[in-house]
């Protein structure tokens, strides 16, 4: 089976489930690159799934105003939550 082709420039592209766990670091690499906006995964021809980019977080205040929980209470002796 040939290796799943993403165009050039984004887009959404259709994957079967097989050829998803196949070529899984392959799909997401065209998503992190940009050569995907979207990977549907489909199993019986059913849409099952979707990878798409993270959003980033917001910057800022979080709800209401307040900094977000995670930096303003996050134990010093643990590593960051990524």
């Amino acid at each position: 089976m040939a290796a799943p082709s993403v165009g050039v420039g984004g887009g959404r592209r259709t994957v079967n489930m097989l050829e998803a766990k196949t070529h899984l670091s392959r799909l997401v690499e065209a998503i992190e690159t940009g050569a995907a906006t979207e990977v549907v995964i489909a199993r019986n021809g059913r849409q099952v799934a979707r990878l798409t980019p993270r959003r980033r977080a917001r910057s800022g205040p979080g709800v209401w105003g307040w900094p977000a929980a995670s930096s303003r209470f996050r134990n010093r002796s643990m590593p960051p939550i990524r």
